[in-house]
Formats: structure tokens, C-alpha cells, sequence
């Protein structure tokens, strides 16, 4: 390493590397490699099996992929041990690994820190700040050498992010009159990046400051070209209006008298972090409201639907998304993503916030259904929610081009230099989310979905928030705000058990007190009895209101596929709410690893929830409504068989279980194994305790 670099022990700017007392470190495998730059993308946070599956294969999971994952740790954790102090650790956390840097420094986090910092400096402290941010590359492409599915949209995020932090230094040595200087830079810049409209208009000011006019006029018309050819679009109205000023020889773009540079501490991206973005707009500075505050001719569309009535609970959620505006200010945009099951109240969560947050953007409030899981509707398009976007910025239909990259390209300039929300609510994937995104500092966008969007977090950097059922407090504060404290507190046996067979699922919670409020003299004991019911799911059904749980359900079963979709119906058959990895392989006839596809698939739509390491659950209702598809889907033999399978699991189990207990007692000898039953493995007398007291209640 270079001197001044031997504390980056991790690099992902340039080749992955990893250095331990100066000297490199060879990964025995490449996906060893591979798992790690994963990992340092999002240090110190959790990744979920899910994630890490999702990252590294795409579409195309193996079959062993758990055991790779598990192979892959274990080589790192070797590899990152470096004598009696490691780099890093390889932890095992909440159903996922998170990776902690021990020793030494990464590259990225440096750059990110030095940019941060560079945005709320003056000119002459931002130029030497951005220089030295950029200088922690290493040749031309992040993540050398890594070939998981993931790269290619972690490697553009990481160009793009390059290529912000240039246009930052460019305008920051514009303002230090520096132009004739960076001339070089900007000409090899736009050469590398032609559409970038905000590095032609640099290179064309810094040209004209010089006294090349002609010049500069050229780098117009060369753009112009680049665009018209490759989109079909016109060049922006901001670079229009620039060749119109260089022609008019306007006096205001005139170099600026040079600043007179204050003492900054420069090196290593440790100084104090920048200003956070203020959560109460009334101390935002007077000239952070954006183009749109000041510019009466740019509408400010306010599309926000109405908030829920009696909304309640969620403090942990919107104490999360309130410290996306306070403790992690936004280098480029902030984007938060809203997951969780059909009916558990994302999107009322999602506008609540949204609401409270609205004054700290004043230059607009977006909102986008994007029907990803609707009954009757296909998903909107990226296109068509470019259309209605940019429409509401003003931009005539006539101006808007074909095509969704040109499309994107003109949102994004649209909103550049404003502070705008947007809402985008009931996405169905990643990529219909993307296009969307604005693409400058001073926009937060919320995302709601019952997928888990990994995508966006790993490449994007999104910030997960999972929406889950509410406490059992909170279900009764939902029904005290629809109902009344004084009507809900006069029966509490009535309402615990109202809250229990709703799952404390709030869309149920809601159907429940709306038939309240139609009947306000009918006791909530009257209510409870109807639910303890049977058919718990047809007494929370409205038909054609928007609030039937068997159809809010049923939008995230009918996107499954086949044998996720079986899995899940036979989960319903399972005689608890949890149930074990290899529980699901006996139901289902598989072996475990063929399983872990089905499964995974059933937690990114939050149609079950990983408890555990191997461990999942399914809430009442969802068993309930898991076992009605059964039950009109399947054959009874079939049933049956999988029933067998199941009760064979535990029996055989349990006898393995015995074993370890009691070894020298006499046991029931059990007819051979059927090949379609998997047993749990018992290696000794603690896990055979441990496998009693979880499974006994079953």
C-alpha cells in the first residue's frame, strides 16, 4: 500500500482487497470475496439469509445455498483473523450476519464521510475534502474481481455516487474561480460521462471564464447531439439557458472574486460529521427551501391522501423514520422502505408520517399507488408513474419523452436542487421502484411493499422498516380510538379476545370496529362471540369495501409460485403457529435444502415470518386462511399424506430425542423411515432437551 494507506484495511473502490499488517489477504474461494464486499457494503448492519441468497444467486438459488452461505462465513471468519486481534468479525444476529470492522478502516465509509462533509463546507474547505474523497479510488470500477448478482447495480450506485462527488468538486472550484485550472478534468469527465447535463454546463462555464467562448458553445452542441441521439430529448431548459447567456455575454457568469480559504483538517474522513438536515423546518436556513419556494411558475403539487382516523401506536416505526431526517443526512437521497404483510398498516403508517414530515419539504409532497398487489389492477409501469410525476411539476405532456430512461432523466432533473417527498406506496419489486428515485441531495422517498425490496437496500442503501402486527396495547388503543375509551374499557375480557382472534392484524382490527360504529348499542361481547367462531375470516369480511382479509390475503398468495403456494396451504395444516425448517420439508416431501427456496420466497412476501434460525410462524389468521385454500384446493389424499408425513416428523424425532435422553431404556421399534420424512438431527442430550420443550406444545 501506499504510505497514508495502511489504515484501509478494507478497499471496494477499485479491486476488492483486504490488507492485514501491510500485507494482502488471499481468499481461498472467490465467493469468499464475493460475500465480503456484500458484507462491507453494509457494515455494521444486519443481513438476513434472505438477503445474502438473494444478493449473491438472484433468481438462480442452488439448492445447497444455506450451506454455502454457512461454508462461505466460516472460510471468512478464518481469512479475517489476523493474529490475536481480527479485522473484523463475522456475527450471527437476528436471523442474518452483520459484519463489525475490528481494525482498520473501509475505503467507502471514508469516501461516503469526506463527501458529507464537503456538502456543508465552503467552497475552499469542499474542494481539498472532495480531492481527497476521490483519491481513495483505485482505477475506474468498484468491486473488481466480484461476480455475485448483486454487482452490477452496487457497482453503477458506487459510479454514480463518483460521479456526484466530481460534479460537487467541479462546482466547488468553480466558486473558488479555479476554472481555467479544472478545464482538463471537466473535458475528460464529460467525455466519460456525455448525458451528465450538470458536467457539460461546468465545463461550458469554466470555458467561457477562460475567455473561450467559441468554445464553450461547442461543448453545447455537442451535448445536444449526445441527446437527441441517444433519448430523443432536447436538452434540459437549464442548459438552454446557459448557451443563451454565453451568447448574450452575461455578465452574471462572471467568475466570482476568489474566497478566502479558512484552516481545515483534511485526512482520513474523521472530522466532525455535517449538519443534520433539521426535523423542524422553522430552523431550516432561509434559503433551504429550494427552487420550487422561490419560483411561484414551478407548481408544488400536495398529493398526499388524507391521513387515517384514530391512528395510533407504531412509536419505534416513526421514531425510525424520523431519524432519517435527523441522524443520517442524506448524501444523495434518502429512501426508506415500509415492509410487511397484506393488511398490517404500511400505508397508514407510511401517510401519517408523511403528513408530519410534510413542512420539511416544501418544494412537494408525491404520491404514487403503484398497485404492485391489487386484486383487478396490473402494476403501474415506470413509465406511466414518470408521466403523472413529471405532469405534476407542470411539464406539458407534449415535453415528456418516450422511453423510461429519458423519462427518468428529465424527473430527475425536474426535482434536482428541491426538497421533495415522495410516496410510493404498494410497490410489487425493486425495478419498478428505481426509475423513480430521485437522484440529488434534499429528497426522501418512502417505499411500502410486501416484499422485501433487498435490492434497495444492499444497492441503494435503503433504510428497512418492518411494519409487523401491533402490540397487544396497541390493538386496544386502535379500538379506543374508532370506538371510544369509554366503550372499550367497560368490557376488556370482550376486547382481549377481539384482539386475539384479529391477530392484532390491524385491517381486521378495522373491520371490527366499523361494525361497532354501524351498531353502537351492540355490546362488544356479542362481537367477541361472533369471532370465536369457526370461521373467523368470513366474520371479517366486507366483500367489495377494500377491507375483506381473505382478499387482502389472497394478492400475496396469488403471486407465489407453485410449490411456495402448496408449502403455504399445507402450513395450515400444521397443528401450531411455528413450525421448523425441516417440520416443512416432511409436509411438503422434500428435502430441506429444496425447501429453503419455497420458504424464503414465503417470508419475502410476509406470508410467514422467520422467528428463528430454521424457525418460522404463521399468525392465526394466516393459518386460518392457509388452511381454507387447503381445503378447497387440495384433495383429501393429499392432505393426508402430508398430515402423515408431518405426525412421522415428530414421531420420529421425538424417538431420536428419546434416544439421547434415555439410551439405555427400551424403546417402541418404529417401521423404517419413509425417504419424504425429514428428522431432526439430535447430537446429544442438550439438544434433545431443547427439542422437547420448543416442539412439546405443539
Amino acid at each position: 500500500m501506499a504510505d497514508g494507506d495502511d489504515e484501509y484495511a478494507f478497499r471496494i473502490l477499485g479491486p476488492v482487497q483486504v490488507h492485514a499488517t501491510a500485507r494482502p489477504v488471499i481468499f481461498a474461494r472467490r465467493q469468499q470475496q464475493d460475500l465480503l464486499a456484500l458484507l462491507l457494503l453494509r457494515a455494521e448492519h444486519v443481513l438476513s439469509i434472505g438477503h445474502i441468497m438473494d444478493a449473491m444467486w438472484g433468481d438462480e438459488v442452488p439448492r445447497t445455498a444455506g450451506t454455502q452461505i454457512k461454508n462461505m462465513v466460516s472460510g471468512l471468519r478464518a481469512t479475517l483473523s489476523d493474529g490475536a486481534q481480527p479485522l473484523a468479525t463475522v456475527e450471527w444476529q437476528a436471523a442474518g450476519y452483520r459484519l463489525r470492522i475490528r481494525r482498520g478502516r473501509i475505503d467507502l465509509t471514508d469516501f461516503n464521510s469526506l463527501v458529507d462533509r464537503a456538502r456543508t463546507a465552503p467552497p475552499p474547505e469542499a474542494v481539498p475534502l472532495l480531492r481527497e474523497a476521490l483519491g481513495l479510488w483505485r482505477g475506474r470500477q468498484a468491486l473488481a474481481g466480484v461476480r455475485a448478482n448483486f454487482v452490477d447495480d452496487a457497482r453503477a450506485h458506487l459510479h454514480e455516487r463518483r460521479t456526484d462527488a466530481l460534479e460537487a468538486l467541479f462546482d466547488a472550484e468553480l466558486a473558488c474561480a479555479h476554472h481555467t485550472l479544472i478545464i482538463a478534468e471537466l473535458t475528460e469527465a464529460v467525455a466519460q460521462h456525455p448525458t451528465r447535463e450538470g458536467l457539460v454546463v461546468q465545463l461550458m462555464t469554466a470555458l467561457y471564464r477562460s475567455g473561450r467562448t467559441s468554445d464553450a458553445l461547442d461543448a453545447f452542441r455537442r451535448a445536444r447531439r449526445v441527446l437527441i441521439d441517444n433519448y430523443g430529448l432536447d436538452p434540459s431548459p437549464r442548459l438552454r439557458d446557459l448557451e443563451r447567456r454565453v451568447l448574450l455575454g452575461d455578465p452574471s457568469l462572471d467568475a466570482p472574486a476568489p474566497q478566502p480559504a479558512r484552516p481545515i483538517a483534511v485526512g482520513r474522513g474523521r472530522a466532525d460529521p455535517p449538519t443534520p438536515h433539521p426535523a423542524n423546518p422553522a430552523s431550516a436556513p432561509a434559503d433551504a427551501a429550494g427552487p420550487a419556494a422561490t419560483d411561484p411558475a414551478v407548481p408544488v403539487p400536495a398529493q398526499l391522501p388524507p391521513g387515517i382516523r384514530g391512528f395510533t401506536g407504531r412509536a419505534d416505526e416513526l421514531a425510525a423514520l424520523d431519524a432519517l431526517l435527523v441522524d443520517q443526512p442524506p448524501a444523495t437521497v434518502v429512501i426508506s422502505t415500509l415492509v410487511g404483510g397484506g393488511g398490517v398498516g404500511k400505508t397508514a403508517l407510511a401517510l401519517h408520517w408523511a403528513h408530519r414530515a410534510a413542512p420539511g419539504f416544501p418544494d412537494g409532497r408525491l404520491y404514487v399507488n403503484l398497485r404492485g398487489f391489487d386484486a383487478d389492477t396490473a402494476p403501474v409501469r415506470p413509465a406511466e408513474a414518470l408521466q403523472g410525476l413529471l405532469e405534476a411539476f407542470g411539464v406539458p405532456p407534449h415535453r415528456i419523452p418516450t422511453g423510461v430512461p429519458a423519462r427518468t432523466a428529465l424527473y430527475r432533473s425536474v426535482v434536482a436542487g428541491r426538497r421533495v417527498l415522495v410516496v410510493l406506496d404498494n410497490a410489487a419489486d425493486a425495478d419498478q421502484v428505481r426509475p423513480l428515485l430521485p437522484g440529488t441531495p434534499g429528497c426522501l422517498v418512502l417505499v411500502t411493499s410486501r416484499h422485501r425490496l433487498t435490492s434497495l437496500v444492499v444497492v441503494e442503501g435503503a433504510h428497512p422498516v418492518t411494519v409487523d402486527l401491533l402490540t397487544a396495547q396497541e390493538a386496544v388503543d386502535l379500538l379506543s380510538a374508532r370506538l371510544g375509551a369509554d366503550r372499550v374499557a367497560a368490557e376488556p375480557p370482550a376486547v382481549e379476545l377481539i384482539t386475539a382472534r384479529c391477530a392484532r392484524l390491524p385491517l381486521a382490527l378495522a373491520v371490527v370496529a366499523a361494525r361497532a360504529a354501524l351498531q353502537p348499542g351492540l355490546p362488544l361481547t356479542a362481537l367477541a362471540a361472533q369471532l370465536d367462531q369457526a370461521d373467523t375470516l368470513g366474520v371479517l369480511s366486507e366483500p367489495g369495501s377494500g377491507a375483506d382479509v381473505r382478499t387482502v390475503f389472497s394478492w400475496s398468495y396469488d403471486r407465489l409460485g407453485p410449490e411456495a403456494a402448496r408449502l403455504f396451504r399445507w402450513l395450515g395444516l400444521h397443528p401450531g403457529p411455528e413450525v421448523s425448517a425441516a417440520a416443512a420439508a416432511s409436509l411438503l416431501g422434500r428435502p430441506p435444502a429444496a425447501v429453503r427456496t419455497p420458504l424464503n420466497e414465503l417470508v419475502d412476501a410476509h406470508l410467514a415470518t422467520e422467528c428463528g434460525p430454521g424457525r418460522y410462524v404463521l399468525h392465526d389468521l394466516l393459518r386460518a386462511y392457509a388452511a381454507e385454500l387447503s381445503t378447497a384446493v387440495d384433495p383429501v389424499p393429499l392432505r393426508q399424506a402430508a398430515v402423515g408425513r408431518l405426525l412421522d416428523h415428530y414421531l420420529y424425532t421425538s424417538d431420536a430425542a428419546a434416544g439421547q435422553l434415555h439410551p439405555h431404556r427400551y424403546r417402541t421399534l418404529l417401521p423404517p423411515l419413509d425417504p419424504d420424512v425429514t428428522v431432526e438431527p439430535i447430537p446429544d442430550r442438550d439438544q434433545a432437551l431443547a427439542w422437547f420443550d420448543r416442539w412439546i406444545p405443539t
